[in-house]
């Protein structure tokens, strides 16, 4: 943090932070120290957003917005849930085309992809309206949150995602389901 704060511009420098706080917030949560992971991956994702801003097409921020999905699968795997992950678009309509999900987490921006996730949300819910969709994002304003919610979203979460918040709103949303 010291360097940092000598080199505020230095990016390379700000993403091997991001990806220190990550592995640290995978450690805490791994261990059950859910209040620390949070903390801790507020502050990678906030580091990430930056770098995001200032260098999109970066391999390692790829390699971090990959890393976050497979933290969130983690999560869901630990608590008994099947996970399916998708990197775009693309991807994610034919998975849902071979097999319909029982439910979808939704980023709103997706890096190398020809749709965003509102965009998704509009075709799996023409195609398949019963699928709940939760929407995240670092991204989001209320007017989107409202608006995927118009569309069809079952709730709106931002990021950096509180894993408790997640998994209220996972059973939430599957026992909305089943009814």
């Amino acid at each position: 943090l010291d360097l940092l704060k000598k080199e505020p511009g230095n990016l390379d420098l700000r993403l091997e932070l991001a990806g220190c706080y990550g592995g640290v917030a995978e450690a805490a949560m791994l261990s059950g120290d859910v209040r620390s992971a949070e903390s801790t991956s507020k502050a990678a994702v906030k580091l990430l957003e930056e770098l995001m801003r200032q260098r999109p097409d970066s391999p390692e921020v790829r390699s971090s917005l990959a890393a976050q999905r497979g933290l969130i699968a983690d999560i869901l795997r630990d608590e008994g849930y099947s996970v399916r992950l998708a990197a775009n678009s693309d991807d994610c309509l034919a998975a849902i085309n071979t097999e319909a999900p029982t439910l979808m987490i939704l980023d709103i921006w997706l890096k190398d992809s020809r749709m965003d996730g509102i965009d998704i949300l509009k075709s799996v819910k023409r195609d398949n309206p019963d699928i709940p969709i939760i929407i995240i994002s670092g991204h989001g304003t209320v007017r989107t949150a409202v608006e995927a919610t118009k569309l069809g979203a079952f709730d709106f979460i931002e990021k950096p995602l509180s894993s408790e918040k997640l998994l209220v709103t996972i059973r939430n949303a599957l026992a909305r389901t089943r009814l």
